[in-house]
C-alpha cells in the first residue's frame, strides 16, 4: 500500500523478514500516518514522539539541554523552516518494507519520497525511514545525514551492522 501525504520530513539495507507480521506493518503505518496529521496540523513538538526516547535523551545531551526544551527549540525551528517550504508531496511505500532484526530489536526499512518547493526551487528528497522497536514500542527515523547514523549506532549498538545510507536531495522535475 502507498501512502501520500502533504509534509516536512523532519528530523537501511536488510534481509528478507524474520518476525515481520501484519500487526508490525499496521503499527508501523498508524505511526506514519500520525507524524503526517502531526505536522499537517503544524503540531512539531508532537513529531518528537517518534524519536526513541533513548536517542531523544542523547540527542538534548548533545546539544546541552533538556528533551522538553530540545523538544520546544526543534518545533520552533520547523515550524520557521515550514515557513519557507512548500510540500507538495509525501510518500511511503510499506509493500516494498524490508524488515530484518538485530540480536537486541526488530526493524524495517521503508522507502520514502517526498517533493517540496523551496526559494522557486523544486527538491526530491529519497531515502528510508527506519521503524524500529525499543522496548516493544515501534518508532521512526529519518537518517538524512552521517551524523544522525553515528549517534543512533552510538545510542544503540546492536544496529552498528545494520547498513544505513543517508537520504538524497535532488533537483525534482
Amino acid at each position: 500500500m502507498k501512502f501520500k501525504a502533504a509534509f516536512l520530513s523532519l528530523a537501511l539495507l536488510a534481509s528478507p523478514a524474520l518476525a515481520e507480521t501484519q500487526a508490525d506493518r499496521d503499527a508501523i503505518a498508524a505511526d506514519m500516518d500520525g507524524l503526517i496529521a502531526a505536522i499537517s496540523a503544524g503540531d512539531f513538538a508532537k513529531t518528537f514522539d517518534t524519536i526513541p526516547p533513548k536517542l531523544l535523551e542523547a540527542m538534548a545531551g548533545q546539544a546541552g539541554m533538556s528533551v522538553d526544551d530540545m523538544r520546544t527549540a526543534g518545533a520552533a525551528a520547523a515550524s520557521a523552516m515550514m515557513g519557507m517550504v512548500k510540500i507538495e508531496s509525501y510518500e511511503y511505500d510499506m509493500d516494498a518494507a524490508k524488515f530484518d532484526k538485530t540480536d537486541a530489536r526488530e526493524y524495517a526499512l521503508i522507502p520514502t519520497t517526498s517533493v517540496m518547493e523551496t526559494m522557486g526551487q523544486k527538491m526530491k528528497t529519497t531515502g528510508d525511514t527506519l521503524a524500529m522497536q525499543d522496548d516493544g514500542e515501534w518508532y521512526l527515523l529519518r537518517i538524512e545525514d552521517p551524523s544522525q547514523i553515528q549517534m543512533l549506532h552510538t545510542v544503540y549498538p546492536d544496529m552498528a551492522d545494520v547498513e544505513i545510507a543517508p537520504g538524497k536531495i535532488e533537483p525534482a522535475q
